[in-house]
């Protein structure tokens, strides 16, 4: 996995919206040895609790949200256990991710939000992109 240019990852609104306005980490209940270039996939599932929740505690919600789409690129650079950085993270990054003890934490940096989205089908865990896919984000981000 660590030799391939580019992965992808698909997140749940509002946790794709939330990168890189609130967070930097994507927590996961799995670790990754990857590290490289990632793509962001807003997947097509919107978690409305979550919403309801955000607005409530003051967050500004957006009129719209992609779903369907490559939305961001960004550099895969860490994945530690959250216990190890849980007391250092700001209180916007805690309320947008997911730190108990036993989960990681995926550090992104060089996040780029992409003019438009790119539509694709989204997978679970990480997965390569169709090569035509590709070719449209590395043209953006390099």
């Amino acid at each position: 996995m660590s030799n391939a240019p580019l992965l992808a990852l698909t997140l749940h609104q509002p946790w794709e919206w939330a990168i890189p306005i609130y967070k930097r980490n994507e927590t996961r209940s799995w670790s990754t040895p990857y590290r490289g270039k990632l793509a962001i996939h807003a997947g097509k599932v919107t978690d409305s609790i979550a919403i309801s929740d955000m607005v409530r505690d003051g967050y500004p919600f957006p009129d719209h949200l992609a779903h369907g789409a490559i939305t961001k690129i960004a550099d895969l650079v860490d994945c530690v256990p959250t216990e190890s950085i849980v007391d250092s993270i700001s209180d916007d990054e805690l309320y947008f991710g997911d730190y108990e003890s036993g989960r990681f934490a995926w550090h992104l940096e060089n996040i780029l939000t992409l003019p438009e989205p790119i539509p694709c089908r989204g997978m679970q865990k990480l997965w390569t992109p169709d090569q035509t896919v590709i070719d449209q984000i590395m043209a953006i981000a390099t």
